[in-house]
């Protein structure tokens, strides 16, 4: 059922961003979108957490790109805020009509942090947030992995080294990571949504343990993020979603060997 939804989903996309590519086809790209948030609406219930995000997305920049041009200023009465891992509340709004979904949502505030910067530090992993690294190199201890959404905020020229997570099966959020590397390894069985947010310059290699490419591909969301090299060998593993690319406009990642020697960090 959600594959059927995905794929009219997806073809909408695929015309819409046709249609928004040409000046003379405005008028017809806002009856498509309203014909796109309408089916999303009544199909909502039926997708994952995961593509709730993605076409929420791809609805505010739609809506950014239309009302940016003055024949279709104020037409568009439609906004878009479910929140997911990292933010509060899960609440859409769309047009008149408000739909709520329950979804499991993620609420940094709510863990113990560790505050103040740390610099030249070697740090274990755990269920706290981690925020304003300078130099760490964080690592996990198998003998006590995570239990909780792992979250890491505001680091610049650390290691982060997100292996051995156990049977963790919830999220990975790294927001404001600079000049890194971003090493994450899962098990065969581990599905973890991965969210990039403001990432910049960084050599990142997401793998699984074992390699089922075409069963089991690793979600990762990319949002205002530049500049990533991810290991060429794990492409195959990977299902890259960029926000920030969703009309074509320019990719901030790409595939190379080696990431890690493209980037300076104290390691």
């Amino acid at each position: 059922m959600e594959d059927d939804i995905v794929g009219h989903l997806n073809s909408y996309k695929k015309e819409l961003t046709f249609l928004i590519n040409d000046p003379d086809k405005k008028i017809a790209a806002i009856t498509k979108f309203q014909e796109f948030k309408k089916y999303f609406a009544l199909n909502k219930d039926e997708l994952t957490t995961y593509h709730l995000e993605l076409y929420r997305k791809f609805i505010d920049n739609m809506t950014k790109i239309l009302n940016k041009d003055p024949r279709t200023e104020n037409v568009l009465n439609t906004s878009c805020s479910l929140k997911f891992p990292g933010f509060k509340g899960t609440k859409i709004v769309t047009g008149n009509k408000q739909l709520v979904k329950s979804i499991s949502t993620l609420n940094a505030t709510t863990n113990p942090a560790v505050h103040g910067v740390m610099k030249d530090k070697k740090i274990q992993l755990s269920d706290k947030l981690l925020e304003n690294l300078n130099g760490c190199t964080v690592y996990v201890d198998s003998s006590n992995p995570p239990t909780k959404p792992i979250i890491i905020k505001n680091a610049k020229n650390c290691i982060l080294n997100l292996d051995k997570l156990g049977s963790l099966q919830s999220s990975i959020y790294l927001e404001n990571i600079i000049d890194s590397r971003i090493k994450i390894n899962l098990e065969s069985n581990q599905y973890i949504q991965i969210r990039f947010h403001k990432l910049s310059r960084c050599g990142i290699q997401i793998s699984r343990r074992t390699l089922q490419p075409d069963l089991n591909k690793i979600n990762v969301i990319l949002e205002d993020c530049c500049n990533l090299l991810f290991d060429f060998a794990n492409k195959q593993c990977l299902e890259i979603q960029d926000f920030n690319d969703i009309l074509n406009e320019g990719k901030n990642y790409d595939f190379v060997n080696n990431p890690y020697a493209h980037f300076r960090t104290h390691g």
